[in-house]
This record gives structure tokens, C-alpha cells and sequence, in this order.
């Protein structure tokens, strides 16, 4: 089960792990994910949503690692 708070101390609870405001882009990728869970998102919109100003091939490398970090 995941739990999400974003109220008062944000974090995003996934079973007995947590991630918090200490990994801010993490916390913010997981977060939007929630919130569009069962929709169909392409990658090059996630990256252009937090990572704007990056080139598209570093985004997508950031955006990577970030999911890798997630299914941890």
C-alpha cells in the first residue's frame, strides 16, 4: 500500500519505507506518480515537467535513476 502525505511534513509511504523531504526531486516524482496513477505518461512529459531547463537525453537519464531509486 502507499500512503501519501502532503500536508505539514510530505512524505510518501510505500509499506515500512519512506521517503521524505531529504530527497526533494524523488519525493516530487513519486508524488506526481500518485496523483496520475492508472494514466498513460510518456516520459518526455515527466522530464520536461521537472527538469525543463536539461537537456532531453539528461532528463531522461535523471528520470532513470530517480525510478530506479523508486523501485528500491
Amino acid at each position: 500500500m502507499i500512503k501519501v502525505r502532503s500536508i505539514g511534513a510530505a512524505e510518501v509511504q510505500i509499506g515500512r519505507r519512506r521517503i521524505t523531504r531529504s530527497t526533494e526531486v524523488v519525493l516530487a516524482v513519486a508524488v506526481y506518480l500518485c496523483v496520475r496513477a492508472g494514466d498513460r505518461i510518456a516520459r518526455d512529459e515527466v522530464v520536461e515537467i521537472f527538469w525543463p531547463d536539461t537537456e532531453l537525453t539528461k532528463g531522461r537519464h535523471s528520470l532513470r535513476q530517480i525510478l530506479y531509486r523508486l523501485r528500491q
